[in-house]
């Protein structure tokens, strides 16, 4: 209790109390000073904890809707601050789009830029594509629509059932 004892005391001569006891016994009728009052170090626990700080995923960029032809890359950019970092995931219409193959996902996490790259794009490839950001704090997204212009074409090969006579010909 000696803490308590001169935290009182402190106190008292702060707001200046005309006169001052430490523990049970009166010392002298005159006022105590701060200067006068005996020197305590008081060393009192701090519980601590660490300071979390948490926010939402929010767009700083949302993804656009893309053009491109049959063929080409096609690329959504979104930028996302969130503390902690987000989990990004990213949606063709319902389906879950996986880092693999031809979708390739990028995450720059220092720059809040999150990337899905198609490669070599397919018609069926075009449509609605949904990028999902979440973390312990929240979740949020964002949607565009990817347009694939034109046939890919495939390289030209000779069907092998199809056969040509030249009139007059003869092989042997």
């Amino acid at each position: 209790m000696p803490i308590i004892s001169f935290l009182i005391g402190l106190l008292a001569a702060v707001i200046n109390i005309p006169t001052f006891y430490l523990g049970s016994e009166p010392r002298d009728e005159q006022p105590l000073t701060v200067s006068e009052m005996p020197a305590v170090e008081a060393s009192l626990p701090v519980e601590e904890r660490p300071v979390l700080d948490f926010s939402v995923p929010a767009f700083t960029k949302k993804i656009d809707d893309v053009i491109t032809d049959a063929g080409k890359e096609a690329r959504f950019d979104a930028r996302i601050h969130a503390v902690p970092e987000p989990k990004v995931e990213w949606y063709h219409g319902p389906q879950k789009i996986l880092d693999k193959g031809r979708f390739v996902h990028v995450d720059a996490v220092k720059e809040d830029l999150f990337t899905l790259i198609i490669e070599n794009t397919e018609p069926g490839d075009a449509g609605h594509y949904k990028c999902v950001a979440s973390n312990e704090a929240g979740e949020t997204s964002c949607e565009a629509q990817l347009t694939v212009k034109g046939k890919q074409t495939a390289p030209e090969t000779p069907d092998e059932h199809e056969t040509s006579f030249v009139k007059g010909s003869c092989f042997e």
